[in-house]
């Protein structure tokens, strides 16, 4: 009867466990937004290995308006533009990666969603940043900067002083240069 005891004791602190460690998974996760298109199509695109498209450029030139591109875990270098409304959002060990040159997001689309990104390397040029927003209702959120020019650039067009389609960003981290050396301004320029 003891033995029996014990294993329903063991039986029911596992079942504890695994109750106690969904909702911690769970929290990092990004943020999920429904795009849906007018004929409430929902439309998924997987970016990186064994997905859709290997390269992000290919996965932003074919999306349709309101799409979901997921990043898979893995390093995308370049320099990318979205011009349409949709949301980019990463599995956890992707990184958009600017390779040390220039600005490696450019949002001219209004209702962009950016979600849980890692973005590294941009150039050393003033002007150069992580991402650079140049439309409303954009929402920057929950990602990680690291090695960077300026983090987050609030440009012209963005609509944030009394605009109702303003621009939200909120919960980023902001790393920088691990050994100090370049740059001397970090963050979030509006």
């Amino acid at each position: 009867m003891r033995s029996r005891h014990c294993w329903q004791t063991i039986v029911g602190w596992l079942g504890i466990c695994w109750i106690i460690a969904v909702p911690v998974r769970a929290i990092a996760v990004p943020l999920t937004v429904e795009a849906v298109d007018d004929n409430g199509v929902i439309h998924i695109i997987r970016v990186g290995a064994g997905g859709d498209y290997s390269q992000l450029a290919d996965a932003l030139a074919a999306a349709p308006a309101g799409a979901i591109i997921e990043i898979l875990p893995g390093i995308q270098i370049g320099q990318w533009l979205i011009d349409r409304p949709l949301t980019l959002r990463v599995h956890h060990g992707a990184i958009l990666d600017g390779g040390g040159s220039g600005t490696i997001l450019t949002i001219l689309a209004p209702d962009v969603h950016i979600q849980g990104l890692n973005f590294q390397r941009t150039g050393l040029q003033p002007v150069d940043t992580a991402i650079l927003v140049r439309a409303r209702a954009v929402t920057i959120e929950g990602n990680r900067f690291e090695r960077f020019m300026r983090g987050i650039t609030i440009g012209d067009g963005a609509g944030v002083n009394g605009d109702a389609a303003y621009t939200i960003v909120r919960n980023n981290t902001l790393v920088g240069w691990p050994d100090e050396t370049p740059p001397a301004r970090l963050g979030l320029l509006c």
